[in-house]
C-alpha cells in the first residue's frame, strides 16, 4: 500500500504476479523475464568433450548440497553397484562448494574407478557450458531450493535436452508448463538411479522450449524493466 513503492518485479513467475495483484488489489506486481544468454556465436571446438557412444548425464553450475549434487553422486554409486553404469558417462561441471568438498571427493575417487565420470571443478566458460549441453543427453537439477528460477532449465530449453527436477515450487511448475523434461515427486538418489537405469525417453516439446527462451530473452528483460520505471 506504500506510495513509495511503484513496482515490484517477480522473476519468471507470471502466475504469482497475477495472484498477488488480485490479493492486494494492485497493479504493482510485474512478471520479470529471467534473462538468458549463453554466448553470442557458436564456437567450434577441436574435438568433442564427451563420449558420443554413451548416454551422457550432466550436472552443472555451483556444486553444492542444496543443488542436489550429493544425491546425484549417490545415485551413480547405486548404478555402479547394480552393474548398470557401463552405458553412461556422468559429468559434473562447476566449482565444488566447501560445504560438500571432502564428502564429494571421497565418493568421487571411489566412483571414478567404477564408471566413466568426469569432473570439471572450476568456473566453466559459456563456451564450455554450451558445448556440454549440446553434447549431453540428460541434465540433472534435483535442487532443494525449488522456489526460484534457474538458468539450468534455460540451457536445457536452448539445446532441447530433458532436465530432471523436483516436482515442487516454481522450478517444477516451469518444467511442466514448458515441457522441459521431468518433474519428480520426492526426488532422491534412488529415484534418480531408477529413472536413469530404466532408460525411458523423457518427453520434451521443442516448440514450447523455444518459446521459453524467447520469453526470457535479454531484450524482454530490458523492455520490462524500462517499461515500468
Amino acid at each position: 500500500y506504500s506510495s513509495n513503492i511503484h513496482k515490484i518485479f517477480v522473476l519468471n513467475d507470471s502466475a504469482s504476479a497475477r495472484k498477488m495483484n488480485m490479493i492486494w488489489h494492485s497493479e504493482k506486481f510485474i512478471s520479470l523475464p529471467d534473462p538468458f544468454q549463453s554466448k553470442v556465436a557458436d564456437v567450434v571446438l577441436d574435438k568433442p568433450l564427451l563420449d558420443a557412444a554413451k548416454t551422457k548425464v550432466l550436472h552443472f553450475g555451483g556444486l553444492t548440497r542444496r543443488k542436489g549434487t550429493m544425491e546425484i553422486l549417490q545415485a551413480i554409486s547405486m548404478i555402479c553397484n547394480e552393474k548398470k553404469a557401463e552405458k553412461f558417462q556422468f559429468i559434473f561441471a562447476g566449482k565444488v562448494n566447501d560445504d560438500i568438498k571432502d564428502e564429494f571427493y571421497r565418493l568421487f575417487r571411489l566412483l571414478k574407478n567404477k564408471c566413466d565420470i568426469i569432473l570439471m571443478d572450476k568456473f566453466c566458460s559459456y563456451e564450455e557450458l554450451d558445448e556440454l549441453c549440446k553434447e549431453c543427453n540428460i541434465i540433472l537439477a534435483p535442487y532443494q531450493n525449488v522456489y526460484s528460477s534457474s538458468g539450468v532449465i534455460a540451457y536445457a530449453a536452448k539445446f532441447h535436452k530433458p532436465v530432471i527436477v523436483p516436482d515442487d515450487g516454481l522450478l517444477g511448475k516451469l518444467v511442466k508448463k514448458y515441457k522441459l523434461g521431468l518433474a519428480v515427486k520426492n526426488i532422491t538418489a534412488k529415484t534418480l538411479s531408477n529413472i536413469l537405469t530404466f532408460g525411458n525417453q523423457i518427453p520434451i516439446d521443442k516448440n514450447l522450449e523455444d518459446k521459453y527462451i524467447q520469453k526470457n530473452s535479454v531484450e524482454n528483460f530490458d523492455h520490462t524493466i524500462f517499461g515500468n520505471i
